[in-house]
């Protein structure tokens, strides 16, 4: 187990494990929930069986700028610890702590480095620009300020970790850990959770066992280790939110994600593990056979380290993280898995043969393969745990669209209007915005019992003539919609942009955008391209 090993190693008070058996432990101040998700889309056993079309995807592509899931302040007996953070950070951070907290600002500025870890971009240029910027801006900064040495101090620390941990990885060397070290020591005087003790312990076990402290002993916080990467064009990596299934075997431990859908292909996997002798990563479509994507072994006796690069990202309904170990017990803990968020733009088909509106995309004039997908649930800023895609396609005369709405958990699911202009984004609901060129913006929204509500440039009393079929599926719903392009007034001579927002509430509730806004305000728009 994990905590034993890392227990044995660093102060057990940093670690926290799970008393339930299997690799499930967390060492982190906060981690991500989620629940594991059911069986793929089928017929609800009182309709006819028909199943929803698959989904065949195309290989990566990206969009705008991620963030990974802001970590949370560790509660502590004493209280928490109050900080300065003065406002100039926000124009360089794009964010400020909820709370001025020192754990709290830790955690913003783990955020934001993990955000360009991902992106690929090295720590030494990050914390080159971030002191060129304090320097450049020296004046409007507050003189003499503990919020300011705390913020440099904790960045230089964070920046410092990972690239000494990228250095280690790549080669062993003393003098890396000898400035490690050094880390350690700057570390424990800017955390006033950090006692003595603590610190003799890690150091000790540093110099002269040779170990890296793992970041979530050192700052408590899920640090990204820094891998050179170089993203396609357009595309943003984002973090998913499945909760995977763990299991314990002699030697051997793995964890298995059902992503349902999954949000784009999966090109990187972090994960807490010791002495691993494999890691392998497999793909499965039906949960029951699986074919390997890649395997790792270890360079030296340290054993294979994170993060699991992908050399070819993937997409996969099953995902499954293999560790493997020469000694008895296998370690696998606080697995977090990454993929590729596409840009958004849907090119949208002229079909001779207007599909019939039945929810169940069985007509040959929808697309094989759904346009829209990689929805980003906009609390977490990670891709949304239940995923929604969508097709489109026009005639001449008639834009329609074909939503299918991911929820395992139907039975909970809540959804109970059925009058016309309800409040419909109260409840279970997926909403459409489209703004033809030089037209008004239009507002179209659906609920699972097929309730509609729309509006025109912000007048909710206007009423359109459009239609909508809704269907039940055991993990999900869909929505096949008709949009008559003489109520926009426009006709598909050049690219619309458009909105899709899915509005989640059951006992898991999410708002999820096909756009991210990086400022949180309003929504950006994609692409409708005819």
């Amino acid at each position: 187990m994990l905590c034993l090993c890392l227990g044995a190693l660093f102060p057990i008070d940093a670690v926290s494990a799970e008393n339930a058996p299997g690799n499930r432990g967390v060492i982190m101040r906060k981690q991500p929930t989620q629940e594991a998700v059911p069986d793929a889309p089928q017929p609800a056993p009182s309709a006819p069986r028909e199943s929803a079309p698959p989904e065949p995807r195309d290989s990566p592509e990206p969009q705008r700028e991620p963030v990974i899931i802001p970590p949370g302040p560790k509660p502590t007996a004493a209280g928490p610890a109050f900080a300065e953070w003065p406002a100039q950070f926000h124009d360089y951070f794009g964010v400020s702590p909820q709370t001025p907290t020192t754990d709290a600002v830790l955690g913003t500025l783990v955020t934001y480095l993990n955000r360009q870890t991902l992106l690929g971009k090295h720590p030494d240029v990050e914390l080159t620009r971030f002191e060129e910027w304090v320097q450049a801006n020296r004046d409007a900064l507050p003189r003499r300020s503990e919020g300011v040495a705390l913020v440099t101090g904790f960045f230089q620390n964070l920046t410092n970790w990972v690239s000494l941990e990228s250095q280690y990885t790549a080669e062993y060397d003393r003098g890396v850990i000898s400035q490690l070290v050094r880390v350690v020591d700057a570390q424990s005087k800017l955390d006033p959770g950090f006692d003595e003790a603590r610190r003799q312990k890690i150091v000790s076990t540093v110099s002269n066992q040779g170990l890296f402290v793992p970041a979530g002993i050192l700052f408590g916080y899920s640090v990204l280790p820094y891998r050179a990467v170089t993203l396609p064009k357009g595309y943003v990596p984002y973090e998913t939110q499945t909760k995977p299934e763990f299991s314990d075997q002699f030697n051997r431990a793995e964890a298995v994600y059902d992503f349902i859908e999954a949000p784009g292909p999966i090109f990187r996997v972090d994960f807490d593990t010791i002495e691993a002798a494999t890691v392998r990563v497999e793909q499965s479509a039906d949960g029951q056979v699986y074919q390997p994507v890649q395997e790792w072994k270890p360079r030296d006796a340290s054993g294979v380290r994170s993060p699991a690069m992908l050399a070819k990202p993937f997409r996969a309904r099953y995902m499954k993280l293999v560790v493997e170990s020469q000694k008895e017990t296998a370690v696998l803990r606080n697995p977090r898995v990454f993929a590729l968020k596409e840009p958004a733009a849907a090119i949208s088909p002229l079909v001779q043969v207007a599909p019939e509106l039945d929810g169940s995309f069985k007509e040959a004039s929808w697309p094989r393969k759904a346009q829209i997908d990689g929805f980003i649930d906009t609390e977490s800023v990670a891709f949304a745990e239940a995923q929604t895609t969508a097709r489109v396609c026009h005639t001449s005369d008639t834009l329609f669209l074909a939503i299918y709405v991911r929820e395992p958990r139907m039975s909970t699911m809540a959804a109970t209007m059925t009058a016309r202009d309800g409040a419909l984004w109260e409840e279970e609901s997926f909403a459409i915005t489209l703004r033809p060129t030089g037209q008004p913006e239009f507002r179209f929204i659906v609920n699972p019992l097929g309730a509609q509500f729309d509006s025109k440039d912000g007048d909710d009393s206007w009423d359109g003539d459009w239609r909508v079929v809704t269907k039940s599926w055991p993990v999900g719903w869909s929505a096949e919609i008709a949009i008559p392009f003489a109520l926009l007034g426009a006709q598909p001579t050049d690219d619309w942009k458009m909105e899709l927002l899915r509005t989640r509430r059951n006992v898991e509730n999410e708002r999820s955008v096909w756009v991210y806004s990086s400022d949180g305000e309003k929504n950006e728009a994609g692409l409708l391209i005819f």
